[in-house]
């Protein structure tokens, strides 16, 4: 009887747990996609071309610190 009160305890902890995880994990990688669109949008009404897809989300960041000048210079740097 224990065990299987210990089991509906552990279920209920899991159902309370598991889901607010994922919640935090989905808050924290929902700007990083933002943040990777907004400069592909931004690097596109620059130039009109379409950013390289082997930048990494780094060097994206990087980006949203750079000046206009430099947002093209940096991205041609990094093909």
């Amino acid at each position: 009887m224990e065990l299987i009160n210990c089991k509906a305890w552990l279920l209920k902890a899991d159902s309370v747990i598991i889901p607010g995880m994922l919640a935090r994990i989905y808050a924290l990688s929902f700007p990083d996609c933002l943040n990777v669109m907004e400069e592909q949008l931004h690097y596109f009404m620059l130039t009109g071309n379409r950013l390289a897809t082997r930048v990494i989300k780094s060097q994206l960041t990087a980006l949203r610190f750079t000046s206009y000048e430099e947002c093209v210079e940096s991205c041609h740097l990094m093909k």
